[in-house]
């Protein structure tokens, strides 16, 4: 019964590839999918093995403005980031205390190009592949469940940025082993979505410390 469930998958991953195929990458859909006016909510948990540290992201995201949640483990310790951009700031928030420290304002140049998903580490890994051809398409498995993976170069010989998507094309696991420094990263997508929490965008009962 097993291998005729895996068998379903793979028929149902090939025609996801097939589909794919004739109208670009399943990298450039999902990168596609993200428009910042209707709301970007993006969840991952990133592993990284050399580090013995596992970081969860949780992104709230509207027009050029987001909110960061950012919750590491490493050696038993937990530690919580909070750090938003609004309007024309990026601030340090720590909710604890309600307070907002003022780490950098734009000026309106520089705000006229600022991305967020340029900041993000999922948002850049998916930026700097959209649009790419030079990808190949494997089958492969996590935990016995197929994946079809889009498999793009590294910037050493030997490295690779491999995109996992499920049947039904969602992107659910991304590795990375292109930086040497760091070694393998391993991310689970857990959400994305537009499902935003639009109060989190709102700081105004924060107290603002300049710098």
């Amino acid at each position: 019964m097993k291998k005729f469930f895996l068998l379903i998958l793979a028929m149902m991953l090939t025609a996801a590839v097939c589909s794919a195929g004739a109208e670009g990458s399943l990298v450039d859909s999902v990168y596609n999918s993200l428009n910042p006016d209707a709301g970007i909510h993006l969840n991952y948990t990133m592993l990284v093995p050399s580090m013995n540290i596992e970081i969860n992201y949780d992104v709230h995201a509207k027009g050029i403005s987001h909110y960061l949640t950012k919750t590491s483990q490493a050696y038993g310790t937990t530690i919580v980031d909070v750090s938003c951009f609004i309007g024309d700031t990026s601030y340090i928030l720590k909710p604890d205390t309600m307070e907002a420290q003022v780490v950098m304002t734009l000026s309106p140049t520089l705000l006229k190009y600022y991305n967020f998903l340029g900041q993000d580490e999922l948002g850049k890994l998916l930026k700097k592949w959209a649009g790419s051809s030079g990808y190949s398409i494997e089958t492969r498995e996590v935990n016995g469940i197929p994946y079809t993976v889009e498999v793009y170069p590294g910037s050493e010989e030997g490295t690779e940025n491999a995109f996992y998507f499920d049947y039904l094309s969602r992107l659910t696991y991304i590795r990375d082993d292109s930086l040497a420094i760091i070694g393998e990263r391993f991310i689970t997508v857990n959400a994305i979505d537009t499902e935003i929490n639009e109060s989190l965008l709102d700081i105004s009962a924060y107290t603002v410390i300049e710098k």
